[in-house]
């Protein structure tokens, strides 16, 4: 699969993921506010949005910034499901979990593809 196929995969989950966790009435949007939450995800998508303009250009520094991207993605899946376990529960607490676990496929393959291309913002890379 293309790198930018996985990404633009990983930034459709990860839209879906954030219109679950609304669904869900996933807890920690209490914590934040709902306009606090809708703030945040918009500019971290829009920022994962721009790191994939940058790919398709071949930009060094989105490479990099994407591996954070996809690392992110990971954690984030991770942190759902543990949530989820530990509270028995998928609303509310849970919410996120069902989308989670394709976060961590998708997040791990692009880190993956990324680590294959090599590219590095404080390295030369050579053809």
């Amino acid at each position: 699969m293309k790198l930018t196929s996985i990404y633009m995969a990983l930034l459709a989950v990860h839209l879906t993921h954030i219109i679950e966790e609304l669904a869900g009435k996933a807890s920690f949007i209490q914590w934040y506010g709902l306009t606090i939450y809708l703030f945040l995800e918009a500019a971290y998508f829009l920022f994962a949005v721009g790191t994939f303009m940058g790919l398709t250009k071949r930009s060094r520094i989105a490479y990099t910034l994407s591996y954070a991207y996809a690392a992110i993605m990971v954690m984030d899946g991770i942190f759902h499901i543990l949530r989820a376990t530990y509270h028995r529960t998928y609303l509310g607490n849970g919410a996120g979990s069902f989308t989670a676990i394709i976060l961590i496929f998708l997040g791990g393959a692009l880190f993956s593809k990324l680590l294959g291309k090599k590219q590095y913002l404080f390295t030369k890379h050579r053809r």
